[in-house]
């Protein structure tokens, strides 16, 4: 299973769990506009004031250091983050 299709799943299933999600673009890059810094997360679900941020890997595929930056640096400031490498991953932390 590819990355983008355990992506359109987890949104699927944060949508129907009542989640309100944000796909987030920060390995994009259009006119020299980065949407958002280097390694942060692919995906933010918010319901009801818990926020997840959600990066979404390939079963066996590592996070970059600039993820592992990023990470780190969301836990630091009281975020809650996971990596997510299939819908079981995800269905278990909602």
């Amino acid at each position: 299973m590819t990355e983008g299709q355990i992506q359109k799943q987890a949104i699927e299933l944060l949508k129907l769990s009542g989640y309100l999600v944000f796909r987030l673009n920060a390995g994009r890059q259009s006119n020299k506009v980065r949407p958002c810094p280097p390694g942060t997360p692919d995906l933010l679900a918010v319901k009801n004031g818990r926020v997840l941020w959600l990066e979404i890997k390939k079963p066996g595929e590592k996070l970059r250091d600039t993820q592992q930056v990023m990470i780190a640096d969301l836990i630091h400031h009281g975020q809650e983050v996971a990596v997510v490498s299939g819908i079981l991953d995800l269905q278990e932390m909602i």
